[in-house]
């Protein structure tokens, strides 16, 4: 059946840009992506560029130089291609340490009243005697602002640096060394630590963090008192996240210790007075969370203009070092989009995907040798 392009952009969308008769029907077989590929020369010297010409009928083009970064077999487009789902799912996950392991907790599954919480991983202990000070000065609760379980300190004598929540981390070091405690304050001022007379004119409290480490090539932990003294974080009624990056003070750790830390065992965290000022009070952890993964990164390649149509482009590159590279070239082209059912005009939610595209890749390689 023959219909106008007026119906047909009814039914499937703007499925063309030109007012012409189109057989009915939506679906669309991609044409096949053609490359021709040529150098200019196939061995230069450092620093010599080298000439790519290609000819081509694609929607997209990208060169892959080979060098380090730009190899097309380390690349996604690569070792992605024709994976499951689950495949997916593993080959994404890419650690370049297995040992470096994030940290994140949250106490909606602790148990109320318990003095031990969860797998140990947040305690509240007192700082020079290490003994655990819960039930007494801290203990789960159900927080009725939130709907969940959190972990209520009661703040005594900060001048006196004993309540110290130790965080359990247990972790080789990874790129990102940020802890941060998800928390809120029954307050929003901080008070004279004797009389308990609002001082709402100093607006922060100093916060100091000190690092259980095990050194490189040891196994036992070592505990150093060596902190930095520009933290400072304000109370506040509402949850927010507080953060603090602990590389400053693994350097600060060792350099104290005179040794380079291979783990960190743990943070101990101490809430402590200006002067006479502090917070007095209760305070509620959600959770607290630390690091995340250092993956490998894809190699990339650089994307060229193809215009609007078939055409013939160049690529120039400069190799820095000498060896034998293989440069690729990945054209892609993709259909327009086949719309299925109703055209999106009900249940939208389920009904979007990749695979209605139409989607079909071709390479060409070329061998240099820079000398």
């Amino acid at each position: 059946m023959i219909i106008t392009m007026k119906i047909f952009r009814y039914i499937c969308g703007v499925c063309a840009t030109v007012a012409v008769a189109v057989t009915a029907g939506c679906s669309e077989e991609v044409a096949q992506p053609d490359l021709t590929v040529t150098a200019d020369r196939n061995e230069v010297g450092v620093g010599e560029p080298v000439t790519l010409t290609i000819t081509h009928n694609v929607d997209g083009l990208s060169v892959y130089s080979g060098d380090a970064g730009h190899d097309w077999y380390k690349s996604a487009a690569y070792l992605l291609a024709g994976k499951s789902e689950g495949q997916l799912r593993d080959s994404l996950y890419r650690p370049l340490n297995p040992d470096v392991r994030p940290v994140e907790y949250d106490f909606s599954d602790a148990v109320p009243g318990e003095a031990s919480i969860g797998k140990g991983v947040v305690q509240l202990l007192h700082s020079s005697m290490g003994t655990n000070l819960l039930p007494s000065e801290g203990e789960v609760v159900f927080d009725q602002s939130i709907g969940k379980n959190v972990l209520r300190v009661n703040s005594v004598h900060p001048e006196w640096w004993y309540q110290a929540l130790r965080i359990n981390l247990n972790t080789a070091l990874g790129s990102n060394k940020t802890l941060t405690l998800k928390m809120r304050f029954a307050k929003e001022h901080l008070s004279e630590i004797a009389s308990g007379a609002p001082r709402p004119d100093v607006p922060t409290f100093g916060v100091v963090v000190r690092l259980g480490g095990i050194p490189v090539g040891e196994e036992k932990v070592i505990f150093s008192e060596a902190s930095v003294w520009d933290v400072y974080w304000a109370p506040s009624l509402w949850t927010k996240s507080y953060s603090v990056d602990l590389g400053r003070i693994v350097s600060v750790w060792q350099g104290a210790t005179g040794k380079q830390m291979g783990r960190l065992a743990y943070a101990q965290i101490l809430f402590t007075a200006v002067g006479s000022v502090g917070y007095v009070g209760e305070y509620y952890i959600e959770g607290v969370k630390y690091g995340d993964y250092d993956y490998a990164p894809w190699d990339t390649g650089d994307g060229l203009s193809v215009g609007l149509g078939p055409g013939t482009v160049t690529y120039t590159h400069t190799f820095t070092a000498p060896g034998e590279y293989e440069m690729v070239v990945a054209g892609t082209k993709t259909s327009l989009k086949q719309y299925s059912g109703s055209g999106y005009k009900e249940n939208l939610g389920d009904k979007i995907g990749a695979d209605e595209y139409s989607y079909k890749q071709v390479t060409k390689s070329i061998k240099i040798r820079v000398k």
